[in-house]
């Protein structure tokens, strides 16, 4: 089992867990393979190409009766049947079904004169859904018991399906499901929720529960970081509940083999979400879940060999206890992460690992601002933030990038809290719209919206009608994201902004 480092967003994407690759020997005599009276010899070997599992097109299609014509002119596929005409082009991820535009998964690669598409095209158009079966050492491309099914000879693999049985003499060995788990975490980890979570509910059809329950609990912990990612970006009530529903799917398999590191990894997502909850609603209820949640953490993870992990949960719980303001007990946690912090920062020499200690730590200096010693931990926070730009530049962790000047921008408003000087509020516009350059209304709504309404705030302090009204075109943009229903608690405080900024403008006089 591989301990993954916690990634610097506070959300444990869990890629360990996978199972050293088991490989299926192929036999070395032929296998005779027979289903609906219908008997084919043709070797099949699925490939792996970036994570997507391909099979020739010819034989899956001919054995359920289709035409299947190449015309090496254009490199061209014409594939027919009754009522379908699909048409497929060496090294093009499109195809035409019907003369109808569909997007593969893949490009349609040549492999020793022999045309490969994606499974997942192939299956869909034989009407099929694709499984692995482990018990039988089947790929099924068939709702069809695979209990009729008669395999002569031993541990070869057979793509099944509706009267097809071809066999395969490269087995499509369980490697197969881990390099598509693999392939799916890399998604995850490069900030693509929606592509992650189509994969792994595509690999859900390859696996059961009961079959891999280490497997299936990985995929549920990851598909609840995938919801809570996409939460940032979109519906963010739904999809934390998404990912609460799979966080505990994970938990109560890990519960159940007494796997107490990963029972605390979990159990401190769930109540990262429970937190989340509280951003958009403001009910309490959720803080004191999430509490409960990291304290079960805490007692779960050893005291040797964990520090950071506990780091980060010290912080969840600081912040927690302050939006529940009790600052004493906030302090507390703060401090103790940020020892944690300030040790390990001391002794890291991998810039990866630098990094992610290194924003956190910045954020436990921000979050302490707020509680006391205003400017020196603001200033701790500023300087830890921009040495964190040096090696997080817009061009390679653009995500970094922006959420670092956020951060800044709300430091230098607290600078101005500090000492009234202006030069301070105009840093911090400056920061947001550094910020803004990449959390668009389009791609990156939810952090645009908190963006624009935290830059209104700073409009709000300059004393002078133009920014008076860029306070109000700030609330606005916030309002085109917070809407009632979705954000209420977001929605109030933009509301209440924009209409503080209303009746401050007939205050200043119009400069014309």
């Amino acid at each position: 089992m591989i301990r993954n480092i916690i990634n610097m967003f506070m959300i444990f994407i869990l890629l360990s867990l996978i199972p050293q690759a088991v490989y299926a020997e192929a036999s070395s005599q032929t296998t005779r393979v027979m289903l609906n009276s219908i008997k084919i010899n043709d070797s099949l070997s699925p490939k792996i190409i970036n994570g997507v599992v391909f099979v020739p097109v010819r034989p899956a299609f001919e054995a359920l009766k289709w035409q299947v014509e190449w015309n090496n002119a254009d490199k061209s596929i014409t594939i027919t049947n009754t009522d379908k005409s699909i048409l497929l082009k060496a090294g093009s991820s499109e195809a035409y079904l019907n003369g109808e535009y569909i997007l593969l998964d893949g490009p349609i690669v040549l492999i020793n004169g022999r045309a490969f598409a994606p499974s997942k095209f192939v299956a869909e158009q034989l009407g099929v859904k694709v499984r692995w079966n482990t018990r039988d050492n089947l790929l099924i491309l068939a709702n069809i018991d695979s209990s009729s099914v008669t395999v002569n000879g031993s541990r070869n693999i057979v793509i099944a399906g509706n009267g097809i049985i071809v066999n395969i003499f490269e087995p499509y060995s369980t490697d197969t499901v881990y390099d598509m788990l693999n392939y799916a975490d890399m998604i995850l980890c490069s900030n693509k929720p929606l592509v992650a979570l189509e994969r792994y509910k595509k690999i859900l059809d390859n696996i059961s529960k009961e079959e891999n329950p280490d497997t299936y609990a990985h995929i549920m912990n990851n598909m609840g970081n995938a919801y809570s990612t996409l939460a940032e970006i979109r519906d963010m009530y739904s999809n934390i509940l998404n990912a609460i529903d799979k966080y505990k799917q994970a938990l109560s398999i890990y519960e159940e083999s007494f796997d107490t590191i990963n029972c605390a990894i979990i159990s401190n997502n769930i109540g990262n979400a429970y937190r989340t909850l509280w951003e958009v609603s403001h009910d309490n209820s959720n803080l004191l879940k999430a509490l409960a949640l990291y304290t079960k953490a805490l007692n779960l993870y050893p005291h040797e060999g964990y520090a950071l992990d506990h780091a980060l949960i010290y912080y969840n719980t600081g912040i927690t206890y302050k939006a529940l303001g009790e600052n004493s007990l906030a302090s507390e946690n703060l401090l103790k992460a940020q020892n944690i912090y300030e040790i390990a920062l001391k002794t890291s020499s991998n810039e990866s690992e630098f990094g992610v200690i290194g924003y956190n730590l910045a954020n436990v200096y921000k979050a302490l601002s707020e509680l006391s010693e205003k400017k020196k931990y603001l200033e701790k926070s500023r300087t830890a933030f921009e040495e964190l730009l040096k090696i997080r530049p817009l061009e390679t962790y653009p995500i970094d990038y922006a959420r670092i000047h956020k951060c800044l921008g709300d430091i230098y408003k607290g600078f101005f809290e500090v000492d009234s000087n202006e030069e301070n509020l105009t840093k911090a516009v400056e920061e947001f719209e550094e910020c803004l350059k990449f959390y668009t209304f389009e791609n990156y709504p939810i952090d645009y919206a908190k963006s624009q309404y935290m830059m209104g705030n700073v409009y709000m302090l300059m004393s002078d009608r133009y920014n008076i009204s860029n306070a109000v075109n700030a609330y606005q943009e916030a309002l085109k994201v917070f809407n009632a229903s979705d954000f209420p608690a977001y929605n109030k405080l933009a509301f209440n902004g924009l209409e503080a900024a209303k009746t401050a403008a007939p205050l200043y006089p119009s400069e014309n």
